[in-house]
């Protein structure tokens, strides 16, 4: 009995053994068909695989996005135009002068913005150091507190922190 005890659990072993190289073949298995799957819904790995083929679909695509301009047979446009010169119609709106392109204006234009921000900038960093430079002396009596200056303070005239004996 002991014997085929110890069969039965070398075959469980074995049978045990078997199975968990077959699920790791299967995960693996499995991982793999997953990054096929990835590589084939994923536009980079395509293009980068068929560079010429997505050129020539992009191209196709734009061709057929983009409308076309009608276009009518040189004999129709120089009858009509005969025919508006023989009339004397006159133009149906009134044609506006083209303005000429001034590379100084435009330029302006452009800069303008710029250096107005920047002259903005200037005058709010002078500002900003004057008053570093002047700063505001309180004395006793203002906006009816009365002034306490802080223990380290006491020593050094030219310290700028005030104390209120209400705010702490």
């Amino acid at each position: 009995m002991s014997r085929s005890t110890a069969a039965s659990s070398v075959e469980i072993g074995e049978l045990q053994r078997r199975m968990a190289q077959i699920r790791r073949e299967m995960h693996e298995d499995v991982q793999g068909a997953v990054r096929g799957a990835q590589s084939l819904t994923d536009w980079k790995s395509i293009v980068g695989s068929y560079p010429w083929a997505a050129i020539s679909v992009a191209v196709g695509v734009g061709y057929l996005l983009v409308p076309h301009r009608g276009s009518q047979p040189k004999t129709a446009n120089a009858t009509i135009a005969g025919a508006l010169r023989e009339q004397a119609v006159p133009a149906p709106f009134p044609q506006t002068p083209k303005v000429p392109f001034r590379p100084v204006g435009a330029a302006f234009g452009l800069l303008a913005p710029v250096l107005i921000r920047a002259a903005q900038n200037y005058a709010l960093n002078y500002f900003e150091q004057w008053l570093a430079e002047h700063p505001f002396n309180l004395k006793e009596g203002d906006r009816g507190r009365r002034l306490e200056p802080s223990a380290e303070d006491r020593g050094n005239p030219e310290a700028h922190t005030v104390r209120f004996p209400d705010r702490r």
